[in-house]
């Protein structure tokens, strides 16, 4: 008999208010901790993801970079580094710039928008070779 009373009174320590409300708050930072870990986790997962595009991308840059460097150790690449950087050309050779024409509808387009003032300074403009 003894024995069971020492279980019961063992069953109402267990089971009473004071051991489920502190089991509930022990619940509760285990809870807490497992988030932070997960959204710790996800983090360095973005992170990861991210520096492996950016490395990636420095991969790529670093090649088109080493393509450039061979082709800036040949003299047909230096002379159109130079050409395209500066607009100058061989001795003898030519330069042909392409101007493109003015469209007539977009100057009517234009000038059908401006108002009766707008059309007369845009007139005395031309005539003064300043348009």
């Amino acid at each position: 008999m003894e024995h069971l009373r020492a279980r019961q009174k063992i069953k109402k320590r267990i089971y009473s208010r004071t051991v489920q409300i502190i089991l509930f708050v022990v619940l509760i930072l285990l809870v807490r901790s497992t988030w932070k870990i997960y959204q710790k986790h996800e983090e360095a997962k973005r992170s990861r993801e991210a520096a492996e595009k950016e490395l990636i991308a420095l991969q790529q840059s670093g090649e088109g970079l080493v393509k450039k460097i061979e082709e800036l150790e040949s003299q047909r690449g230096q002379d159109r580094e130079i050409r395209e950087k500066f607009g100058v050309a061989k001795e003898g050779e030519e330069v042909v710039f392409i101007v493109k024409p003015k469209s007539d509808g977009a100057t009517t387009t234009a000038s059908a928008e401006l108002s009766f003032f707008g059309r007369i300074w845009r007139g005395f403009l031309a005539f003064v070779h300043l348009d």
